[in-house]
């Protein structure tokens, strides 16, 4: 931040311009008479739980200024008391919720500092979107969180001001001292239609089960137990796959196969879902999965239909979290990813060319002669 004594005006480097613009004075801080209190518990049915991979895990920081100061992000100018809490639960392990947990207040601190100006409450909004907002785009760059998710409660302490944003299955409520209570966090729910729409619309799915309500009118949700098996082994039959993905893929990276080591992004998608396709296709099934329908010759293979269309929505799901959280526009033609798996095929070791991967050719062959069949029948 600079002054300009002769026109008394306070002036700010612009982040995409990289030029000077007119800003607000510095924030001469307030301290309130408060008195502020902060604590964590968290409660289980069993030992097991407080002990489980996903359990919640809370972030307390209980004075701000100083906390900034040891991190050498000052934070001089905020109003006191200044507190951070958050709570984050786990779903489908325990990774995501782990680094979430280390790596919060990253973020915040530094973006807190950079501004020392007033935080007016639409800044703030905006601070808590941008944060999470950072953090989902780096959680699924990790190994072994792609798969995973985070529920997210801030609750943001600043002077007389109390900004409080949840994300996902969790709730926020002020109990005043007479036992009465508010939600501050809306209807968010699973069951809400709105939020539905909203989930679908990113790729994102709603795990768990419903089972009673909370009083903010939430369902509480138990977390799913299936079992999750996400490797594709070459050597397995038809059945067995048709199998893992209906009954042992539980989100949309276990039905392709994706590991924890690999790419979230459509072109990862679209190929763990052509090896598939050759596998579940309703086509390749064989006469032991085929549920007949009536009578004629129009009879389906039920369970492995039921197989591809949600190998087909787990990567069409994939591609929309690839294009909605990292911003990746997938604009390389079919003919292109052909071109360099054929060369990649063909390559040695050592550079140099040689025979393609019997196996993989067949496959290839076998892709390319129903794609002109099904050209043909239109």
């Amino acid at each position: 931040m600079a002054f300009d004594p002769v026109k008394g005006r306070y002036l700010k480097v612009d982040s995409v311009t990289n030029s000077y613009v007119d800003c607000d004075m510095p924030h001469d801080p307030i301290e309130y008479p408060l008195v502020v209190n902060t604590g964590a518990s968290l409660v289980g049915q069993t030992d097991e739980d407080l002990n489980a991979p996903d359990r919640p895990r809370s972030m307390l920081l209980k004075e701000l200024v100083k906390t900034g100061a040891a991190m050498k992000t000052p934070l001089f100018f905020l109003d006191q008391p200044a507190a951070c809490f958050a709570l984050f639960d786990g779903v489908r392990g325990g990774a995501a919720v782990e680094w979430c947990s280390k790596h919060f207040h990253t973020k915040l601190l530094p973006q807190l500092s950079a501004s020392i100006t007033s935080w007016h409450d639409p800044d703030l909004r905006d601070l808590f979107q941008s944060i999470l907002a950072e953090l989902d785009v780096q959680l699924v760059q990790q190994a072994g969180c792609c798969w995973e998710g985070v529920s997210v409660s801030i609750a943001l302490l600043l002077g007389d001001r109390l900004v409080v944003a949840s994300l996902g299955g969790t709730h926020a409520l002020v109990i005043g001292p007479n036992g009465s209570w508010r939600a501050l966090d809306g209807r968010h729910s699973p069951v809400s239609a709105e939020e539905q729409k909203r989930i679908k619309a990113v790729g994102a799915e709603i795990e768990g089960e419903a089972s009673g309500c909370g009083v903010v009118q939430a369902p509480f949700v138990h977390k799913s137990l299936r079992p999750r098996e996400w490797q594709i082994q070459e050597e397995t039959t038809a059945e067995e796959e048709v199998r893992r993905v209906l009954e042992a893929s539980p989100d949309v990276f276990a039905t392709l196969g994706l590991s924890p080591e690999d790419t979230v992004d459509g072109k990862a998608a679209r190929s763990s879902y052509k090896k598939l396709a050759l596998k579940v296709h309703p086509d390749k099934a064989p006469e032991e999965l085929k549920v007949k329908r009536g009578t004629g010759k129009g009879e389906l293979p039920v369970r492995a239909k039921e197989a591809f269309d949600k190998v087909e929505k787990a990567a069409a799901a994939v591609e929309a979290t690839a294009v909605t959280v990292l911003g990746a526009e997938d604009d390389v033609t079919p003919e292109e990813e052909l071109r360099e798996q054929i060369t990649k095929l063909g390559m040695l070791t050592d550079g140099n060319y040689g025979h393609p991967d019997q196996a993989e050719a067949v496959r290839m062959i076998e892709e390319a002669a129903e794609a002109i069949a099904a050209g043909g029948a239109k």
